[in-house]
């Protein structure tokens, strides 16, 4: 089994949340901490969005493709990763100078939503090399922000979605809503009896993916089957706590079981740090020890120097854990891989992965995720 990229190998029960409309009708809102990204980090977060939009394939995807040329196979993973990013500066899909670039990818998401039957995943091609799981989550999480972020009358301004079938005026917040709810049904199928989310077994960086997802549905109002979803929570925690090293990083798999994957222990450490952080563990003892072991970290030192898919994610979910912990902790990491971006980035905006193989466009999507992260626009790092 491919358990990360090119190697062989849930859920807190939080009061739904009412995200009201921020900012004015077309402008994004200005960061709420403009102290935490430079006139470097902005100028490389807009060029990447411009990136991102320029290779939008016409019906709102983003192509898949080893290339990420425009008009090639779309990825469910990596069009929800390129929403999120886009959102991360301030559009939805109501508002904002990208609102239509935001409509399309949302109405393409959902098609393919709407598409599977019940229990399904939301996945059109594995271009990530992550699996179906994580395209699927990567999909309801993207949709579930946009449903947080957009609430009626805005989201009515969401025409592009229709129905299929019906005629007159649509109902987009309804469509979406129904399509979260589908898919978080979907997700919470695949939690373990670890408590870790996967296909065939439990792995720590989809785990935390599934968790924003069902996270950010929940925010939006949204349970699934389960009833109260926090009864998973002591589940989910003791799969991750069980991957945890003596030394305070994680792996990817628990300690007990053979060392599997090719991620090194940034990415599970990031993953672990991003679930436990969001569950209101940051004072945790394994937590400051786990975040201590990123205060140095480099994109690409575990490739010799090559920053690889791994360093991506990873910088994504520990950014956006050590937003959630003391101020020093978010000091200490976030200056360094900020610079780190800024001097990868490539002239025309995007980002390379230099070592195993992916679309740039998932690299340039979770590149300007980090870079985004200061402004806190996005519901689901409210909490």
């Amino acid at each position: 089994m491919r358990i990360l990229g090119c190697t062989a190998g849930s859920v807190v029960g939080l009061a739904a949340l009412a995200f009201a409309p921020r900012g004015g009708a077309d402008d994004p809102p200005a960061p709420r901490a403009s102290t935490e990204t430079t006139p470097e980090s902005r100028k490389a977060a807009q060029l990447g969005v411009s990136w991102l939009l320029q290779n939008q394939n016409t019906d709102g995807a983003m192509a898949g493709s080893w290339g990420c040329h425009k008009s090639g196979a779309p990825c469910t993973g990596i069009t929800g990763l390129v929403g999120l990013a886009i959102m991360a500066g301030g559009s939805t899909p109501g508002r904002g100078p990208h609102r239509e670039a935001l409509r399309a990818a949302l109405d393409w998401t959902l098609k393919v939503a709407e598409s599977r039957g019940s229990g399904a995943l939301i996945a059109a091609s594995d271009s990530t090399q992550l699996g179906a799981l994580y395209d699927h989550a990567c999909a309801t999480l993207f949709m579930a922000e946009a449903l947080g972020m957009d609430r009626p009358p805005a989201a009515q301004a969401v025409q592009a979605m229709r129905r299929p079938g019906t005629h007159g005026a649509a109902r987009p917040r309804d469509r979406l809503h129904a399509a979260v709810e589908k898919a978080v049904v979907a997700l919470e199928r695949f939690q373990k009896a670890d408590g870790g989310f996967g296909i065939e077994s439990s792995n720590l960086h989809v785990s935390a993916m599934a968790w924003l997802a069902l996270r950010s549905a929940s925010h939006a109002g949204i349970a699934g089957p389960r009833g109260d979803p926090g009864r998973v929570l002591p589940a989910l925690e003791a799969y991750v706590r069980s991957c945890a090293t003596d030394e305070g990083p994680f792996r990817m798999q628990p300690v007990a079981r053979p060392r599997g994957g090719g991620a090194g222990l940034f990415l599970p450490t990031a993953s672990a740090l991003r679930i436990l952080a969001s569950a209101g563990r940051d004072q945790d003892e394994q937590v400051e020890r786990a975040a201590a072991s990123l205060k140095t970290r480099r994109l690409g030192e575990e490739w010799g120097g090559r920053v690889s898919e791994w360093d991506f994610c990873g910088a994504f979910l520990a950014t956006e854990a050590l937003l959630q912990g003391p101020r020093r902790r978010f000091d200490a990491w976030y200056p360094v891989v900020r610079e780190d971006l800024v001097r990868l980035q490539n002239a025309d905006g995007s980002w390379d992965v230099q070592y195993c193989l992916c679309c740039k466009a998932f690299s340039t999507a979770l590149a300007v995720l980090v870079l985004e992260s200061p402004k806190r626009l996005l519901p689901h790092l409210e909490l």
